[in-house]
């Protein structure tokens, strides 16, 4: 059995050239799992932005759905964790593509191993402002709101925030702490519940080490690393994608 685990792609529906081309890369790496891969988890920020109405999706996003419902019509069974940038889910990736959406954390045994698997965000404790907006943009009620109004509007609205996030300049102290808090938590939850593997996300920093009596990692991301992690034959292995592209 071969697992695939990866995260923080931040693909966007309004590209720049930069945009465009880690698209492309993304869609060649989603490529290059069909017929191999029988467990795919993207683990949070695979859309810089997300929104989904009852009726209406982001056009945009088009090439790459196609590509995970092809993907899924290999045989490969896809989860995707909600991250800081992509949460509003609703069910049109479940009903039309397939995709299994989880919302918090994805604790399953994979070939005879615990796994406990969440984009990390909620565990990153240096960044209170964070955690209460984490909070506030999460409520059904404001959800509501955002998806009755005109979809162009609203992803006005989106792109506003999600920009702001990006923006928003992160000391190297603070890097460095949330790096540290991940690990701690890690820590923390593989003592209480004896998990195999914590792998997390968010950081954008690849990681893969001992950590108590389990193991840590974090797939980093795809706009600076192209990293990702692989699971098979009861070892997990951090890689990175070369693409032909580039």
């Amino acid at each position: 059995m071969k697992t695939v685990i990866f995260s923080d792609t931040h693909l966007k529906f309004m590209e720049n050239a930069e945009d465009k081309q880690r698209r492309q890369k993304v869609s060649a790496f989603l490529d290059s799992l069909k017929n191999n891969t029988d467990l795919l988890i993207i683990n949070g920020d695979f859309f810089d932005l997300w929104v989904a109405w009852k009726h209406v999706i982001i056009k945009e996003y088009f090439p790459i759905l196609m590509k995970l419902a092809e993907l899924v019509n290999s045989g490969t069974r896809i989860v995707l964790l909600a991250g800081n940038h992509d949460f509003w889910f609703n069910n049109f990736l479940s009903d039309q593509i397939g995709i299994e959406i989880c919302q918090d954390s994805f604790i399953e045994n994979i070939e005879g191993k615990s796994f406990f698997i969440n984009h990390g965000d909620r565990f990153t404790r240096n960044d209170v402002r964070y955690q209460i907006f984490r909070t506030l943009i999460r409520n059904r009620f404001v959800q509501s709101i955002f998806t009755a109004l005109h979809p162009d509007f609203a992803l006005e609205f989106g792109i506003t925030l999600s920009r702001s996030s990006r923006k928003r300049r992160v000391s190297k102290k603070k890097k460095i702490t949330m790096f540290n808090c991940l690990i701690d938590a890690a820590q923390k939850l593989i003592e209480k519940f004896q998990y195999d593997y914590v792998i997390f996300g968010h950081s954008h920093i690849p990681s893969l080490q001992d950590c108590a009596s389990g193991v840590y990692a974090n797939a980093g991301d795809w706009i600076n690393n192209s990293s990702y992690l692989e699971f098979t034959q009861g070892k997990l292995v951090l890689k990175e994608y070369k693409y032909e592209g580039e």
